[in-house]
């Protein structure tokens, strides 16, 4: 998960999707706007030039083609001198920080990368633009190999569909999809690492429980430690191991993941939704389930219109896509893993409790 430095801005930091959506679609319309009238004002300009030619006496041609060109420089660096006067003054915060957003919102969307979030701790946090802009480490070997979890059997049948996000190179990098994270320089831990390791916890919980579940990411990759196949990448390739398995049976989906940022340290749990208005049953308690260990707060949800979400509401299947914890935070995350027994165990009474 990537954060957006939304500090101060309007409408509570463009934090609504659609709202960045339109100011992007109002700076491009300006952005055309001030490259055709100059273009259409130089062909008018041109017009009165040659009729000036013809009749060099006739004052009224000559205001007409100094008001042109008058006209086309100051339509011409109007966004530049407005842009440079909102930067100023504004500091990055309200208008032109929220015309920024957009942009980027557009240039992600145009290359699958939508990532956008808003919070409200006090301190704010600044975009990664690119998965690769992650740290990646060397000892992501040794970090998977060092699981302290129950492995659990494959089965394609249960009831409750689990989801470890991200995969590891070079396989995560597959039709360039951007779903690499790796080893973060900061803390040491991996978020693909880590979302396995809790998903195999969640399963053996409901296990215990009578509860049917699968694992996507063993269904796909065998279950072993790395399971190294991704929801998301073998779904947007549509691949033929993809469709050998009905997506469609399952009662509830929970798809795990872990965040970061490239500023300070943050720490804290979220959830992704398709929309501000989308809810499960399962929200709370899930969420409650992370919080009630790690004593950290709740972080406001991330409005984003996520592959795997659309997939699964689209065949009205209810889905949590949990931030679990921010994996970057070395402190964050050692609070974490002392109690992710607890976690597991919590966040699969919490799946019993509605979808059991």
């Amino acid at each position: 998960m990537l954060i957006l430095n939304c500090e101060n801005l309007i409408s509570s930091c463009c934090s609504d999707y659609a709202l960045a959506k339109s100011l992007s679609i109002v700076n491009n319309i300006l952005q055309l706007i001030h490259i055709i009238i100059p273009i259409l004002l130089i062909i008018m300009a041109i017009k009165n030039l040659i009729e000036l030619m013809q009749d060099p006496l006739e004052k009224k041609l000559v205001k007409k083609l100094m008001n042109k060109v008058l006209a086309t420089i100051i339509i011409f660096f109007i966004p530049t001198i407005v842009n440079a006067t909102l930067k100023m003054v504004s500091n990055s915060n309200d208008i032109y920080a929220c015309l920024k957003a957009g942009s980027q919102l557009e240039t992600m969307a145009k290359n699958d990368e939508i990532i956008y979030q808003t919070i409200t701790e006090e301190k704010k946090y600044s975009i990664i633009s690119n998965p690769k802009d992650y740290e990646k480490g060397e000892k992501e070997e040794n970090i998977t190999n060092n699981n302290d979890y129950q492995d659990s059997s494959i089965s394609s049948n249960g009831n409750i569909l689990l989801i470890a996000g991200h995969s590891y190179s070079p396989y995560c990098s597959q039709g360039g999809l951007g779903d690499c994270r790796g080893v973060s320089a900061r803390s040491g831990y991996a978020e693909e690492v880590e979302t396995r390791k809790l998903v195999k916890l969640i399963k053996s919980n409901l296990d215990n429980l009578g509860v049917k579940s699968d694992i996507a990411n063993a269904m796909m990759a065998g279950d072993n430690d790395k399971m190294n196949k991704s929801f998301f990448i073998e779904s947007r390739l549509n691949t033929a191991l993809f469709n050998k398995f009905d997506w469609n049976h399952y009662k509830f989906v929970l798809e795990v993941h872990f965040n970061a940022t490239s500023g300070s340290p943050a720490q804290g749990t979220l959830l992704c939704k398709k929309s501000s208005s989308y809810n499960t049953p399962a929200d709370n308690d899930i969420v409650n389930a992370v919080i009630s260990h790690t004593g950290n707060r709740r972080l406001q949800d991330s409005i984003q219109p996520l592959n795997n979400v659309s997939y699964f509401t689209k065949r009205n299947i209810p889905i949590v896509y949990l931030e679990t914890e921010f994996y970057d935070n070395a402190s964050a995350m050692k609070k974490y893993t002392a109690q992710i027994n607890g976690i597991a165990r919590d966040i699969a009474l919490a799946i019993q409790k509605h979808y059991g």
